[in-house]
């Protein structure tokens, strides 16, 4: 009887072990993103500890992982771009990366346009070239040349129109992913339906997601959309 349970109990650390190694092999190649309010200055306004991050973690990607496993020597303080260390097992450590944003975008520095500025066409468009298929991979936001706050969910449709002008008479698909979480599939289909609506075609959209083979589950990591011919 002793040695049955041994065995089963070594059945359970092996199987315990396995998942801990496929979790971290996704957990690895994620990008939590943590949102927090900053002053005029740029500074935080509190700081981003252990349990906010497996809130996000189980709010973006559906994982359930005990704060305790995130090993953090000290919150984290500033914006950016984190390697925050996870202890999954005994056996298995791996890096996850963590991305704070600030929720307050700063202000734009005063842009005086030059008087009677011509303005030029998209260096692509300008050169006449044209394409039977776009596939895009935007980032969730950026600066412009002027230094202002560009967000993909603010300005998407603006992106979509300006690539649809480089397709050619006959395109045959046109393909978004996306990784910003206040975007859904249904609403980068709508965008294409209604771009795409005098070529025909058919849109479909989902999840895009990464498998985990020890147990099956799917790490929802993003979205996409795609018009075909």
């Amino acid at each position: 009887r002793i040695e049955a349970l041994r065995q089963r109990r070594a059945e359970r650390e092996a199987h315990e072990l396995n998942t801990m190694t496929d979790l971290s092999k996704s957990l690895s190649k994620l990008i939590c993103v943590v949102t927090v309010k900053t002053g005029e200055d740029g500074k935080m306004f509190g700081t981003v500890t252990s349990g906010l991050i497996a809130d996000q973690l189980k709010t973006q990607f559906d994982v359930t992982l005990d704060k305790r496993k995130i090993h953090l020597e000290h919150p984290i303080r500033a914006l950016g771009d984190q390697d925050v260390e996870l202890r999954l097992h005994a056996d298995v450590v791996t890096t996850l990366k963590v991305r704070i944003e600030s929720t307050t975008p700063p202000p734009a520095p005063p842009v005086t346009p030059a008087p009677e500025a011509k303005k030029e066409e998209p260096r692509t468009e300008k050169r006449g070239r044209r394409y039977e298929a776009i596939v895009m991979d935007p980032p969730t936001y950026g600066r412009g040349g002027g230094g202002e706050l560009w967000k993909l969910e603010d300005h998407l449709w603006e992106l979509l129109v300006e690539c649809r002008r480089l397709l050619g008479d006959r395109p045959l698909f046109f393909l978004i992913n996306a990784y910003t979480a206040r975007l859904s599939p249904t609403v980068v289909m709508n965008l294409l339906t209604e771009l795409m609506h005098e070529a025909g075609g058919r849109v479909t959209g989902g999840e895009v997601g990464l498998p985990v083979a020890a147990d099956g589950k799917v790490l929802p990591c993003g979205i996409y959309g795609r018009w075909e011919a």
